[in-house]
């Protein structure tokens, strides 16, 4: 339980993948949401199966967990009161910026509670912002730097979509840990989809799901640097709108978990396209 606890209160800046390694039976693989990584190899090590998340009351869920020590275990999530229980153990507190947070993001936004995390009507245009249509590393565009340092490099693709409110792109990442020695952390390259308001440091990262069932999650806010690819991106973009209204969806609930599956007749994806 230490170690997973450990995995756990580490920051979702170190924990966030899109895609990657999955559970490794095949047949058990489907609908589970990577939500944790290995913090020395920089692989997918922890899923919540967010197909098989049950309301419990008002302000709960319980939902699968899977790691690599525990091979399956539920736990629950108060959206209200920001805290999470494991079987055998009592509630605690669930620290913003951690694999805990991260679950709350992704399951709180079917309760009236999202607003608690930062996710609000009056800011859907963000969170629940069209899903993305193709992959953030097949981004037409030209591959514009931002920042080169000792620690980390960080590019946007200039084929930016802007209707003056947000501005949609793609962003690449790369941070250097392995230059600093064999124990550390392996060099860590991301693709992404961002979503930034034009009027405020605010983005959301597109978080991407598993490919049957779950297309993935616009998860957030973060609090973009001064000089960061969502900054220079605002600044440059926004100004000068190049696409029409870009809206968001409609507010889900629990019911609309399967509005999120692939392949499904009122697939929103396909539906509200923002890649065309």
């Amino acid at each position: 339980m230490k170690k997973l606890l450990a995995v756990l209160i580490a920051t979702s800046s170190s924990l966030v993948q899109l895609g990657g390694v999955r559970p490794v039976n095949a047949n058990e693989n489907e609908g589970w949401v990577s939500v944790g990584l290995d913090l020395k190899t920089g692989f997918d090590a922890q899923w919540i199966k967010v197909k098989e998340a049950k309301q419990v009351n008002k302000d709960s869920y319980k939902v699968p967990l899977r790691d690599l020590d525990i091979y399956s275990k539920s736990l629950k999530i108060n959206c209200r009161n920001k805290d999470i229980s494991f079987k055998g153990f009592g509630w605690q507190q669930i620290p913003t910026d951690s694999s805990w947070g991260l679950m709350a993001q992704i399951l709180c936004r079917f309760n009236p509670a999202r607003d608690l995390w930062g996710m609000t009507k009056e800011n859907a245009f963000l969170w629940n912002a069209p899903i993305p249509q193709t992959e953030p590393g097949s981004a037409d565009g030209d591959w514009i730097q931002v920042v080169n340092n000792d620690k980390n490099e960080e590019y946007y693709n200039d084929k930016v979509k802007s209707d003056g409110k947000v501005a949609i792109f793609s962003r690449y990442t790369r941070d250097k840990k392995a230059d600093y020695g064999e124990g550390t952390q392996r060099d860590v390259e991301k693709y992404k989809w961002i979503i930034s308001d034009c009027n405020s440091n605010k983005y959301f990262a597109w978080l991407t799901a598993s490919p049957k069932f779950f297309k993935g999650f616009w998860v957030g806010p973060r609090t973009a640097s001064p000089n960061s690819s969502s900054m220079v991106v605002k600044r440059k973009y926004c100004k000068s709108p190049n696409s029409p209204v870009i809206g968001s969806l409609p507010i889900p609930s629990l019911d609309d978990l399967t509005r999120f599956q692939v392949n499904k007749k009122n697939d929103f994806g396909n539906k509200y396209s923002f890649d065309d």
